[in-house]
């Protein structure tokens, strides 16, 4: 897929993908509204659209799951909600601002995250996901037009546990799904805690929708699948036969991380406003961070931040009857692309296998569906506040000047 700076769409990629474009296939969502706006997709998003009514800016900011894996530019479930607005707004239109790739962490490392990028589908680490948002609030400043950030969409948390501790086998690890739990509750609420304020503070006139994720394997999972998956995960202890007493295993650790990654983020999602306030105030305090415990005595405004609960059942799983997720050795939309793309970056079959399968697991066509519909579900609550954005200024664009008052930047410092 054809690139620009923030892994933006550009107008070539809207051509290809035009002419390209199909039907969406997945069962029909009696959604109201909402599932007439999945139904299809109505048009394409590239940066910075000619229009007449006005513009309203989503910034797309995580791993894979945000950037969408496996999937062409109309199928991203980023895609499905961005046309939801615009059905929503009429005589605005979506721009659409894609911060994320393929195994990006939350967690940042200059030296790594210095590094030239490699193509969203690509696996890797880095750039991490709070050097992304570094990048997207240093390109979308005030100094450029129509850059008012309305909406973030964001997540982050599953590559910092990592897939394989997810689903190990590792008969070391005694008790795997505390062990799971154990890796959870460290690297992904105390991460999200830190960079959700920021996040607020830098986009001061967006909405921002946090998702979950989901349990990888189910009870109702596929045992010659499995196998396959896990193998490829556990290299060092390949298995030939899955049995019906590892696919439980593997279930109770993939919803230990699933449930143990809600009771951690959602509360953060929730705490994220007053945290970005006690932020602000403390900005003289040095010793006063993001991660500053919530203070019960400070007065919440208006609600910014949501999350978004994402409803996967067993039967949705990976290898399950209706799984919502890409199968190993099953093409997706983009695979030729993402092969030539691995085999660019070093990574051909023979050295990281993953790389050409890199879809696996993800969400499908069904999948993208399923997150569109959670998300819209949330941005319900935000849509009075939107609209009364619109009949206010309804030719107007520009960015509302954040503030700069930040007691200091996420270490480590990022690059420029």
């Amino acid at each position: 897929m054809s690139q620009r700076s923030g892994n933006q769409v550009d107008r070539r990629a809207f051509l290809k993908h035009a002419a390209a474009g199909a039907a969406l296939g997945g069962v029909y969502l009696a959604f109201g509204d909402v599932a007439q706006a999945l139904a299809w997709p109505r048009r394409l998003h590239w940066v910075e659209p000619t229009i007449a009514g006005g513009q309203f800016t989503m910034v797309v900011l995580g791993d894979s799951i945000m950037w969408g894996q496996g999937l062409k530019e109309e199928y991203k479930f980023s895609t499905l909600v961005a046309n939801w607005i615009e059905s929503q707004l009429p005589g605005w239109r979506v721009s659409t601002h894609r911060y994320a790739h393929s195994g990006a962490v939350i967690k940042a490392n200059e030296s790594e995250d210095a590094k030239p990028a490699t193509p969203g589908e690509v696996p890797n680490s880095y750039p991490s996901i709070t050097h992304l948002f570094w990048k997207a609030a240093s390109e979308l400043t005030p100094e450029t037009p129509n850059r008012t950030v309305d909406l973030v969409l964001m997540d982050g948390g599953i590559n910092d546990v990592k897939v394989n501790s997810i689903i190990t086998t590792d008969p070391t690890i005694h008790d795997k799904v505390e062990w799971v739990r154990k890796l959870t509750r460290e690297r992904c609420g105390p991460r999200m805690k830190q960079l959700l304020p920021y996040v607020l503070q830098k986009f001061p006139t967006a909405k921002v929708v946090t998702t979950s994720y989901y349990p990888i394997v189910s009870e109702k999972s596929d045992l010659t699948g499995l196998a396959n998956i896990v193998s490829l995960y556990n290299p060092t202890r390949p298995i030939v036969k899955a049995t019906e007493g590892l696919r439980d295993s593997l279930a109770r650790q993939s919803r230990a991380f699933h449930d143990e990654y809600v009771a951690g983020v959602r509360p953060v999602v929730r705490q994220a406003r007053a945290l970005e306030m006690i932020a602000s105030s403390a900005s003289t305090d040095k010793g006063t961070r993001a991660g500053t415990e919530l203070s019960t005595s400070i007065s919440l405004p208006e609600r910014r931040t949501a999350f978004a609960l994402i409803p996967f059942t067993p039967e949705n799983a990976y290898g399950a009857p209706k799984s919502w997720l890409w199968k190993l050795g099953q093409e997706d939309q983009v695979a030729t692309t993402r092969r030539q793309q691995c085999t660019a970056s070093g990574l051909s079959s023979s050295v990281n296998p993953k790389c050409y399968l890199a879809a696996m697991g993800h969400p499908n066509v069904q999948g993208a569906r399923a997150y569109a519909t959670a998300i819209i579900g949330e941005l319900q609550a935000f849509l009075p506040d939107w609209k009364a954005a619109q009949l206010s200024q309804p030719n107007q664009g520009g960015l509302v000047q954040p503030r700069n008052n930040l007691p200091g930047r996420i270490a480590p410092p990022v690059r420029r």
